[in-house]
């Protein structure tokens, strides 16, 4: 007998599987630069989101903590065929910016989950009211050898331009006006 799997199922395995790739791929044990250390750039802050050919949506929304950090929450989620939005996950971390060889990098800290590689770290680029980050691939940093911050900083620094430390790039713009009632259904999907 074959079981059919309905389409919330299929989601919520792919949803897992991205976010199991992404944690297999781009979780670091170290972080890149220091949160104590680190500038807020206000231009940052806000809703930014990206849309899938499927239609699903991923939207990072940004928060400022304080001087020196962010408080970002990811929600993802895809539409559920009756006008709505279905959930899928959603991620709570401290981001802090960095500038590595005049390049702009941020770093992330899984804070709504218990991991022993709970940093993202990821070069970005903003033009205008769009963003381009690029993980920095953990197996790249992991066969590199890195024991720790430092190692991690020096890693960077000499391979700031070497493609093979990156994840591929996704690009996420800011919300506008028209965006409005998508990312507020998403929300409160979540909410």
């Amino acid at each position: 007998m074959t079981q059919s799997i309905s389409p919330a199922r299929r989601w919520y395995f792919a949803i897992g599987v991205s976010v199991l790739a992404f944690a297999l791929a781009g979780c670091l044990k170290f972080p890149l630069g220091d949160p104590e250390t680190a500038t807020v750039d206000p231009a940052l802050a806000g809703s930014w989101f990206k849309r899938a050919d499927d239609g699903a949506v991923t939207i990072w929304h940004a928060q400022v903590y304080d001087a020196r950090t962010y408080l970002v929450m990811q929600y993802q989620a895809k539409p559920d065929g009756n006008a709505g939005w279905e959930r899928g996950s959603m991620t709570i971390c401290k981001m802090w910016l960095t500038t590595v060889k005049g390049k702009s990098f941020g770093c992330l800290q899984v804070l709504s989950e218990q991991s022993d590689k709970p940093y993202v770290a990821f070069k970005y680029e903003r033009s205008g009211e769009s963003i381009t980050i690029q993980g920095i691939s953990g197996d790249y940093v992991d066969k590199a050898g890195v024991a720790n911050a430092a190692d991690f900083v020096a890693l960077v620094d000499a391979h700031v331009d070497d493609a093979a430390m990156y994840l591929d790039a996704d690009k996420y713009e800011k919300t506008g006006d028209a965006d409005k009632e998508t990312v507020d259904a998403i929300m409160k999907a979540f909410h």
